[in-house]
């Protein structure tokens, strides 16, 4: 217990750096910039592994160091997944309510006529 408590205290700035920056990519379209992000910092890390190769605290500070950006970068990619589904779910609905409209009118419908309001759409489907 007091190795992992030791691992994090060395790893602490990372460990702040990488929460904030999985949530600012967390939010609508921000996804794409961890990975430059992570990418220098597993290149940073795996510098710093290979140069402390003897000493065994120096590798576990720097694995754990990788491992908290990899779960970052799979945390934000599990976010932008599940915010790609539901949205996809929410725009199938509206395109079905302009199906059935379209084929029970023989034309598309005005916004209004769907049954949705336009800012409710634009809630749902996460469009701006």
């Amino acid at each position: 217990m007091s190795t992992n408590l030791s691992l994090i205290r060395a790893n602490i700035a990372t460990l702040t750096a990488f929460i904030f920056v999985t949530i600012i990519c967390s939010q609508r379209l921000t996804g794409f910039i961890i990975h430059p992000i992570a990418l220098l910092a597993l290149l940073y890390q795996g510098i710093q592994f290979l140069r402390c190769w003897r000493s065994a605290e120096q590798r576990a500070i720097r694995l754990t160091a990788m491992a908290i950006i990899m779960i970052s970068v799979f945390v934000v990619l599990a976010i932008n997944i599940y915010r790609d589904y539901t949205s996809r779910a929410s725009n199938d609905l509206i395109v079905e309510a302009i199906k059935r409209f379209q084929l029970k009118n023989d034309r598309y419908p005005m916004p209004a006529e769907v049954g949705f309001d336009a800012s409710i759409v634009h809630h749902i489907t996460g469009t701006y």
